[in-house]
């Protein structure tokens, strides 16, 4: 399996998610009235993971641990928030979201399969939000094409990366965070002490 998880995942509907997520806004305004905007992240964190628990989503869980493999690679991400098996909620305390923030929880959804998820931010005078989706599935981002009419296969490291690429495009798929493509690619080149070199540039 290249993404597991300890928790089950559900895709939930459009509307279901509109529906679950109300609820979990009301607790995350409640979170930032009582706390204000001056705590640190992970105190925000477990008062809304408690605050989720009690009003109706005791299966809530906070640090969800995502472990994307390949072979003897292995890479683990950890979501902030995971609620109703479906929606997931990356909390910050930032002056506004930037767009790392965006792709970061846009990486969560597709590593799970996910449509739905919400940006928290607690810094800020009133707490501030923001809907991430996506249409994509598993399955759908495996239907992609390969565009290597240019590609120049130097050397045998040239064609090894190639294969790589292409081995962990079939197992992964598409659009994920591009620097989890280049870490598993260095660490199949034989890590960065074979891979980052400095070259001669004429």
């Amino acid at each position: 399996m290249p993404v597991q998880t300890k928790s089950p995942i559900e895709r939930i509907s459009q509307s279901e998610f509109h529906q679950k997520n109300e609820m979990v806004m009301a607790s995350a305004f409640r979170v930032h009235r009582e706390l204000g905007r001056f705590c640190h992240e992970k105190i925000y964190q477990n008062a809304l993971l408690k605050a989720c628990v009690s009003n109706g989503f005791p299966e809530a869980e906070s640090e969800l641990e995502i472990i994307v493999s390949h072979k003897n690679y292995s890479k683990s991400y950890f979501a902030d928030l995971l609620v109703a098996n479906g929606i997931v909620y990356e909390l910050k305390t930032v002056e506004a979201f930037t767009e790392n923030h965006r792709k970061q929880i846009l990486n969560y959804l597709m590593l799970l399969g996910l449509s739905h998820g919400v940006l928290l931010n607690f810094r800020t005078q009133s707490l501030q939000h923001e809907f991430a989706s996506t249409q994509l599935t598993k399955v759908s981002r495996h239907d992609f094409s390969i565009i290597d009419q240019d590609w120049v296969s130097r050397d045998s490291q040239s064609r090894q990366l190639k294969m790589i690429l292409l081995d962990l495009l079939d197992d992964w798929g598409a659009f994920l965070d591009c620097s989890l493509y280049t870490e598993a690619a260095t660490h199949f080149l034989g890590g960065s002490e074979n891979v980052l070199k400095p070259i001669e540039i004429i």
